[in-house]
């Protein structure tokens, strides 16, 4: 009679520094081995690998690491997400994660690697900002481990990454925005000054804006796109914007109205001159030639000599000029959900959190009104 066991029987054994070992033979031909202090801990174990066999679940092998787990992860993972946030996941694992805890077995892996890696990430001075997408990356991933049984646990999920400096934002006063505006007067990219802080859309919306998805007749425009440079291998793409609600319509001021049908008159003019050169993508914002303009140029090109020329702080940042409209239209009393839809913030109370900064004012302008309200009634 054959005294070996069958695939998934398992045998317990007793090592010679006093802990004990299970190990099981798993469906494909590999053995899993788990340990324990007590023989009661360890076929514990046993148990659950055996349970999640019968269940049809992958179980983690010892000999598999992390770096081969995530690689395979991720090239599922990826087109379930936008393509930049994919680029993102993809550069932290292959410049942080997989170089520091790669080699270690997932069956391994505990939360002292996790906290390690973080405060290592630091000390080499990635900004903690950074280091939690590193925790979100790990966690996102682990979790599905999780979730389908190959480990037993998402060790990310207790492991605490660092926490983020809440850095009050620094948006344009009224006076400031002002001196901004009359600094891009003529500039070829006037327009698109006009339009971001009236608006308060994202830069790469702003740079994504096509003609098609403009009415100056009816004096609306489409998010429907964001713009966003390949990191590898150059090149550019239009994605779907941040989320649902950020696919929206905007209704558009007279003066930015004005500002659009200006620009669109000089680019008529500058495609005319080029002739066959011209790259028709159709693009509001696009570079000399046509083509997408990309960010980096536009700071340098346009926005920075503007900053200068206004006489602001050099460190504002496009993104700021978001920061700005919004902040503008809350102190004008706008009401806050208005505000958010504009944005296409994820809700409401994203927006009031953001711009907490601007509640001592509103809240000031409210009790003004509600004793002018009071006196009057008396």
């Amino acid at each position: 009679m054959n005294g070996r066991r069958g695939n998934g029987e398992g045998s317990i054994t007793k090592r010679k520094d006093g802990t004990w070992m299970a190990r099981v033979r798993l469906p494909n031909g590999k053995r899993k081995y788990v340990y324990a202090k007590t023989r009661k801990e360890v076929s514990q174990k046993l148990r659950e690998v055996i349970t999640a066999m019968d269940a049809g679940r992958t179980v983690a092998t010892k000999r598999q690491s992390i770096e081969q787990y995530l690689r395979t992860w991720f090239e599922g993972h990826k087109t379930l997400v936008r393509q930049t946030t994919a680029d993102v996941y993809e550069t932290l694992l292959r410049n942080h994660i997989y170089p520091t805890i790669g080699r270690i077995q997932l069956s391994s892996l505990d939360v002292h690697h996790l906290e390690s890696l973080y405060a290592r990430k630091l000390d080499e001075g990635l900004a903690p900002a950074t280091v939690r997408q590193i925790h979100a990356v790990l966690r996102k991933g682990l979790g599905r481990a999780a979730e389908v049984g190959t480990i037993q646990r998402n060790v990310a999920a207790l492991a605490k990454p660092p926490r983020i400096p809440k850095h009050e934002i620094q948006p344009l006063n009224a006076e400031q925005t002002r001196s901004l505006l009359e600094a891009v007067v003529g500039d070829r990219f006037e327009a698109l000054f006009v339009l971001s802080l009236s608006t308060g859309m994202r830069i790469g919306e702003v740079l994504g804006l096509r003609w098609a998805d403009v009415d100056l007749a009816e004096g609306f425009l489409q998010v429907r796109f964001t713009l966003a440079h390949n990191r590898k291998g150059g090149g550019w793409r239009l994605g779907e914007p941040k989320s649902a609600r950020s696919r929206r319509r905007i209704e558009l001021p007279a003066v930015t109205e004005s500002a659009l049908r200006s620009h669109r008159a000089r680019q008529a003019e500058e495609r005319l001159a080029l002739g066959p050169a011209w790259k028709k993508h159709d693009f509001v914002f696009p570079d000399t030639v046509g083509n997408p303009m990309r960010v980096n140029n536009l700071r340098r090109r346009s926005f920075a000599k503007a900053l200068q020329k206004a006489k602001l702080r050099s460190n504002v940042r496009l993104h700021d000029l978001r920061h700005t409209a919004a902040t503008l239209l809350l102190i004008q009393n706008v009401h806050v959900k208005v505000v958010s839809e504009l944005l296409g913030h994820s809700s409401t109370s994203f927006t009031m959190d953001r711009y907490s900064h601007v509640l001592p004012t509103m809240q000031a302008t409210a009790a003004r009104a509600m004793d002018t309200l009071l006196q009057s009634s008396t």
